[in-house]
C-alpha cells in the first residue's frame, strides 16, 4: 500500500507546490492592481517563493535546515498563500490550498516519509 501511497502523495504535493506559486504570482498581480507593476509583482513575488522552496525546501535543497525549521517554512508559505486567497475573496480556492497541504503533509509523516531534501 504504502508503495502506491508515497509516489501519489508526492504527485499531489507537487501539484501543491505549483498551486503556491501559481497564488504567489496571483497575489502580486492583485497587490500591484494589475497592469505593468502587477505583472512585475506577480514575477517578483512567484521568483522569491520559488527560489526560497528551491534553498530550503527542494529535495534538491543547496541549504542545509534542520527538518522543524524547513516543516514550519513550508507552512508559513502555505497559510500566506492561503490567508491572501482568502483575503481577495477566493475562499474555496484558499480552502483546497491549505487543507491539501495539511492533508498530503500528515499523510506523507505518518507513512515515515519527510518531505524535502534527505536530511545530510
Amino acid at each position: 500500500m504504502r508503495q502506491v501511497l508515497t509516489p501519489a502523495l508526492l504527485g499531489a504535493r507537487f501539484l501543491l507546490e505549483l498551486g503556491l506559486l501559481a497564488t504567489a504570482g496571483w497575489l502580486g498581480w492583485n497587490l500591484g492592481s494589475g497592469g505593468v507593476a502587477g505583472a512585475l509583482l506577480a514575477a517578483a513575488v512567484a521568483v522569491a517563493v520559488a527560489t526560497l522552496w528551491g534553498v530550503l525546501l527542494s529535495p534538491k535543497a543547496r541549504v542545509t535546515v534542520p527538518f522543524p525549521m524547513r516543516l514550519l517554512v513550508e507552512v508559513v508559505l502555505f497559510c500566506a498563500a492561503g490567508l491572501g486567497l482568502w483575503l481577495t475573496g477566493l475562499q474555496p480556492w484558499a480552502l483546497v490550498l491549505v487543507a491539501g497541504e495539511v492533508v498530503v503533509l500528515l499523510s506523507l509523516l505518518a507513512l515515515g516519509e519527510r518531505p524535502g531534501p534527505a536530511d545530510r
